[in-house]
C-alpha cells in the first residue's frame, strides 16, 4: 500500500485512482470488513451482558455474536432506521439552522434505550438489585 501515491493524488485534486491503487484500496476494505463486522456483532450486546448479567468477557462476546446473528434482520432494520434518523437530523440542522447537538441529545438516548430493550427481549429480564 503506497500512501505517498495516494497523498500525491489527493494534493493534485485528481478524481481517478490508478488501477493498482484502486485494487489495493479495495483489498484493504474487504479485509477490514471481514474482521470488523464479526467484532461489531460480538461487542454489540457484550457490555449489557457483562454489567447486568455478570457474564464473563469471553462468554459475553460469544453470546452477543450468536444473538446478533440470530436477530440479524431485525438489527439491520434498526440500524437503518437510526441511520436515516441521523441523516434527517443533520438535514434539519443544516436547513433550519438548528444546532446539530440538540438532535443528537435526543437520538443518542433513544438509541441506548432501544439497545436496552433489544437486549432485554433477546436475553430475558435483567435481574434487579
Amino acid at each position: 500500500f503506497n500512501l505517498g501515491e495516494l497523498t500525491a493524488l489527493a494534493t493534485k485534486g485528481g478524481t481517478e485512482l490508478p488501477p493498482a491503487l484502486q485494487e489495493q484500496l479495495e483489498r484493504v476494505v474487504r479485509w477490514t470488513s471481514l474482521f470488523f463486522i464479526p467484532l461489531q456483532l460480538a461487542s454489540f450486546f457484550a457490555a449489557p451482558l457483562m454489567a447486568l448479567h455478570q457474564t464473563p468477557l469471553l462468554k459475553a462476546l460469544f453470546f452477543s455474536f450468536v444473538a446478533c446473528w440470530r436477530n440479524l434482520g431485525a438489527l439491520l432494520v434498526m440500524q437503518l432506521i437510526f441511520a436515516l434518523l441521523g441523516i434527517l437530523i443533520q438535514l434539519l440542522a443544516s436547513v433550519l439552522g438548528l444546532l446539530f447537538g440538540i438532535g443528537l441529545m435526543v437520538l443518542i438516548p433513544v438509541l441506548c434505550a432501544t439497545l436496552y430493550s433489544c437486549a432485554r427481549d433477546i436475553f430475558g429480564e435483567w435481574p434487579t438489585a
